[in-house]
């Protein structure tokens, strides 16, 4: 079978799913994105590029517009280049894309007589008072789902959803590869040439969305009370970002506070596997990443989730509840790291909740069965 993948990011939440299918030598399987790491790549997965869209809205025009506009944009380019796809000879029998991704905006014109999946992205956070934000999302959200034969949601919370449309929407829990995040499978995990394992006190703080700002007093805080523990924040390679002051920190703490980029999958678990805590202030992270950490072992500080029947982010049980003010934060890093015993428990708590009830071993190969079902019935009706 034929599989087309098409979505603004590589790989996105279709990591596992490409890769499900990939694995399986009856299968053609190509993604198609405008962004994507050059340094990850999927075994059987051919990569299509498309050219990123630049923004033509006037400068005086509203956000609305402007987004109205990229996404528009993008889903011109996208258009050219799946028309050439096509005319090279491949034609996909399933096309699966994120719905309110503008590179999909104009998939059923191109392949109108493919069986087409809308994935709804529920992990996406919307500030309920940005409106304009909340509408445009719903708008292309909205489109795409009629572009689709089915639609499905891989993990997320139901209440994105309409009332009306829920019926329809085929709803996964989330789930992380239990297998791959294991501690024990971990390599020692080397950072500024030193070696870090979980004797080390080191506390890894996810850095997507944080400026520096946000937690430069709760940092110099615990690099000046806790001589012996180490700092590293991740994913801080985002261009225009503020992170002058954590380079003042690094200076005033030298070879204690860390600064990564993106890492790549192995490298990514042996950090996880390597930290004390692990610290996810961001209420825009997504529950795929704050359960992999647990199944490292690591022990989480986030902030709970409100998504309806979830059964792993469980305060004072399998993580801790990671507060707003500065005080209350180094608080609570330093409770964290003293309390041996019950940092273990929580980890302890933390996986068994992971691999019970969310491994992806479990739970993908029903959502597939669930999406072969529907292309079926599809193909039956046509």
């Amino acid at each position: 079978m034929r599989i087309l993948f098409c979505n603004n990011s590589f790989p996105g939440q279709f990591e596992a799913l490409a890769g499900y299918f990939a694995s399986r030598p009856e299968h053609t399987v190509l993604f198609a994105s405008s962004y994507g790491r050059r340094d990850f790549s999927i075994a059987g997965v051919r990569r299509i590029l498309l050219k990123a869209a630049h923004e033509r809205a006037p400068k005086g025009k509203d956000e609305f517009i402007r987004q109205w506009t990229r996404t528009v944009n993008a889903g011109r380019e996208a258009r050219s280049a799946l028309t050439q796809l096509k005319r090279s000879g491949f034609e996909p029998d399933v096309a699966l894309f994120t719905a309110g991704c503008g590179e999909s905006l104009f998939l059923k014109d191109v392949f109108p007589d493919s069986f087409r999946v809308a994935y709804l992205d529920l992990d996406r956070h919307v500030p309920e008072e940005d409106d304009e934000k909340s509408s445009f999302v719903f708008l292309t959200r909205s489109m795409a789902l009629f572009h689709g034969h089915a639609v499905f949601a891989l993990s997320g919370d139901p209440r994105g959803i309409p009332d009306f449309l829920r019926p329809v929407v085929g709803m996964t829990p989330p789930f992380v590869d239990t297998d791959f995040f294991r501690p024990e499978n971990a390599a020692p995990f080397l950072c500024d040439e030193l070696v870090f394992s979980r004797e080390t006190e080191l506390v890894s703080i996810d850095g997507k969305g944080l400026s520096g700002a946000d937690m430069s007093v709760t940092l110099a805080h615990l690099l000046r009370q806790r001589p012996n523990c180490h700092v590293l924040l991740t994913g801080c390679d985002c261009a225009g970002r503020d992170l002058g002051v954590f380079a003042e920190l690094a200076r005033a703490y030298p070879g204690r506070l860390h600064m990564r980029g993106m890492s790549g999958r192995a490298e990514y678990r042996g950090m996880l596997a390597a930290s004390t805590v692990y610290v996810s202030p961001s209420p825009q992270s997504r529950m795929r990443e704050l359960m992999e950490a647990l199944s490292c072992g690591a022990l989480l500080l986030a902030r709970p989730s409100s998504t309806p029947g979830t059964r792993i982010l469980i305060p004072g049980r399998t993580m801790l509840t990671w507060p707003d003010s500065a005080e209350e934060q180094v608080r609570l890093l330093h409770h964290a790291l003293d309390e041996r015993q019950l940092r273990e428990a929580l980890c302890r708590n933390g996986q068994k909740a992971v691999r019970t009830h969310h491994a992806q071993k479990i739970i993908l190969p029903r959502h597939v069965d669930g999406l072969l079902r529907a292309y079926k019935r599809w193909q039956g009706s046509a």
